[in-house]
């Protein structure tokens, strides 16, 4: 696959960079007055040839279907409406031992430490 992005500044393009770099993707950098290649082109042209291929074959989704894909991946989970709504959140025997030796491991300076808005992005995903 083959995406073209233009930055509005740098500092997006450090950060895109930095971010593609942390999660190994593999990229190449252009100048915006450079010329694509044959390769990319090629490659290109067979992607939107697949793409056709596919939107033909009726094995595609609408528009809404995307939509409520993201609506759904940010509704939280029951667990976090538990936290949140109950006055008393009750550990089952399980979670406890899970929470004390993940407890013995903080203390003992094995595992790090978040805040609250950490946390709630690390269960939100």
């Amino acid at each position: 696959m083959t995406i073209r992005v233009y930055p509005y500044n740098e500092q997006e393009e450090k950060a895109l960079l930095d971010f593609l770099t942390s999660r190994h993707y593999n990229y190449k950098s252009s100048e915006e007055n450079e010329l694509p290649d044959a390769e990319f082109l090629n490659q290109y042209n067979k992607e939107l040839d697949e793409a056709e291929a596919q939107i033909d074959a009726g094995d595609y989704l609408t528009h809404d279907e995307v939509k409520k894909f993201f609506a759904d991946k940010k509704k939280p989970t029951l667990l976090e409406k538990e936290i949140q709504e109950e006055d008393t959140f009750v550990l089952t025997d399980e979670q406890l031992q899970i929470l004390e030796t993940e407890r013995e491991m903080h203390v003992s300076g094995k595992s790090k430490s978040y805040n609250r808005e950490a946390a709630d992005q690390i269960i939100k995903g």
